[in-house]
C-alpha cells in the first residue's frame, strides 16, 4: 500500500476522518437536467479539485466554474463537514467495486477559509507533487482499463491498491510455507542430513506454479482478485521471514542435538522447551 500512495500511518487515519460520499450520485444541473459525474483526473490547483460535489448546487452546466461549496460552522466557530451534505464518517468500504475508480484524494478533503478552497485532509496528499508518492503511477491496472472513465487507469490512491497488497500478502504466505515444510520434515535432524522426500519437493513446485498462475495469468488473476505485482513486491515482503524461520529452526535443532543435558536421561533446555 505504501508504494501506491498510502503510507502505513495514513491508513489508520482513514478510520476517523469524514469523507465525500461515493459513488457520486446523479445531480441536477441549472437547466434541470440530470447529470452523473464520472471520476475525473486529479487536478490539485482548482478550488474544488475537479470534484463536482465540492460546489454549490444547483450550478451551471460548466461545473468547474461553479462557486465553491462552503461547509457550515460548528459550535466553536470552526468549519466542519459533519453536517455538510454529501459527507459521511462511516468507515470506508475498501471492497466496494463501485468506488475502485475514485481517487481518494478527491474524497478525503477539508475546507480552508483563508484560501477559499478545498484541500486533501492528509498532509501527505496536500501538494501538487503528491503523485510522486506512488511508485507505479505509469502502470495501468487491468480492471480499470476497461472502465470507460476518463481517469488514470493506475491503482494509485484508489481502493484498487488493496488488491496489490493482498497479492503480496498471499505470495508471502507461500514463501513462508517453503521454509515451514522443510523445517517440519524432521523434529531434531537438520534438513541437510535428512533423506530426500520427492513428494514434498513436488508439492513445493506445484504450489509455486499455482501462485504464479494466480498472480500473472490475465483473467485468472482478476477472477481470484490478484494483481501482477513486480519482483520486489513478489518476494521481499515474505522472503526475509521465510529465511528467518528456516535459520531459526536449524539453530533450534542444532541446540537440541548438541546442548549439554543435565543427565543422561533428562532432556536439555532446548529439547524440553522447544521440541514440538
Amino acid at each position: 500500500m505504501n508504494e501506491y500512495g498510502f503510507p502505513p500511518h495514513l491508513l489508520l487515519s482513514f478510520m476517523g476522518s469524514p469523507y465525500q460520499q461515493i459513488p457520486w450520485a446523479p445531480i441536477t444541473l441549472a437547466n434541470g437536467q440530470k447529470y452523473s459525474p464520472p471520476p475525473t483526473s486529479w487536478v490539485w490547483d482548482m478550488p474544488n479539485m475537479n470534484n463536482p460535489f465540492l460546489t454549490t448546487q444547483p450550478y451551471s452546466p460548466n461545473w468547474q466554474m461553479a462557486p465553491v461549496l462552503i461547509p457550515g460552522l460548528d459550535k466553536d466557530g470552526n468549519y466542519s463537514t459533519k453536517d455538510t451534505i454529501g459527507f459521511q464518517d462511516t468507515p470506508l468500504n475498501w471492497i466496494n467495486p463501485e468506488i475502485i475508480y475514485y481517487d481518494l484524494r478527491y474524497i478525503f478533503v477539508s475546507y480552508n477559509a483563508t484560501a477559499n478552497r478545498w484541500f486533501p485532509t492528509f498532509n501527505e496528499w496536500d501538494n501538487q507533487f503528491s503523485d510522486q508518492l506512488c511508485r507505479y503511477f505509469d502502470r495501468s491496472d487491468s480492471l480499470l482499463e476497461g472502465s470507460g472513465y476518463p481517469i488514470n487507469t493506475n491503482a494509485c490512491f484508489k481502493t484498487a491498491a488493496l488488491k496489490y497488497a493482498q497479492t503480496s500478502y498471499f505470495v508471502a504466505v507461500v514463501l513462508v510455507q517453503w521454509s515451514n515444510v522443510f523445517s517440519c520434515k524432521q523434529r531434531k535432524m537438520s534438513v541437510i542430513y535428512s533423506p530426500i522426500n520427492t513428494v514434498m519437493f513436488y508439492g513445493v513446485i506445484l504450489e509455486t506454479i499455482i501462485f504464479i498462475c494466480i498472480v500473472y495469468i490475465p483473467g485468472v488473476n482478476t477472477w481470484f482478485g490478484a494483481r501482477p505485482v513486480d519482483i520486489l513486491n513478489l518476494g521481499m515482503p515474505g522472503l526475509p521471514y521465510s529465511m528467518c524461520l528456516f535459520c531459526w529452526e536449524e539453530m533450534r535443532k542444532y541446540f537440541i542435538r548438541n546442548f549439554q543435558k543435565p543427565s543422561k536421561y533428562e532432556p536439555n533446555f532446548f529439547e524440553a522447551n522447544s521440541l514440538w
